[in-house]
């Protein structure tokens, strides 16, 4: 199963680079790809999202159940096409009081193996964008 993995610090806090992060409504505003996104349950500290995604010649609509872990983590996963499988591990490690190391591991599989070839670099890409989309969402709005 591919794996990749990010990281990027930021100099902000750790609880308000979580609030960016879990603010998942909001992604189609900077997020590359995100047409929509909407929570459509709420229990406790996890949120199932219905999501759609497009661009990179490809187009999705699912949902994932986010588990809330403020300010420590977020863990995304879904098995709904086009995954097989899809987990997704964001931490925010505070380095000091204005500092944070976010840290993003994900390991997924889509249902078609010749499209998981085919995809598994656009996917790496969508990956690396979305880090650096925080990155600067945070620098504008933190």
């Amino acid at each position: 199963m591919p794996q990749v993995d990010y990281q990027s610090v930021l100099p902000h806090p750790a609880e308000a680079v979580f609030d960016l992060v879990a603010d998942v409504e909001r992604y189609p505003e900077f997020l590359p790809g995100w047409q929509a996104a909407r929570i459509v349950d709420r229990q406790d500290n996890v949120l199932t999202v219905e999501q759609t995604l497009g661009g990179w010649g490809f187009g999705w609509r699912f949902h994932t159940r986010a588990t809330l872990d403020r300010p420590a983590s977020i863990h995304i996963e879904t098995e709904e096409h086009p995954f097989e499988r899809l987990s997704e591990l964001w931490r925010f490690e505070a380095l000091d009081d204005s500092r944070t190391r976010l840290v993003l591991h994900a390991d997924y599989q889509l249902n078609d193996f010749p499209l998981h070839r085919l995809m598994h670099a656009v996917l790496e890409e969508a990956l690396r964008e979305t880090m650096e989309a925080f990155r600067q969402r945070a620098d504008e709005k933190l």
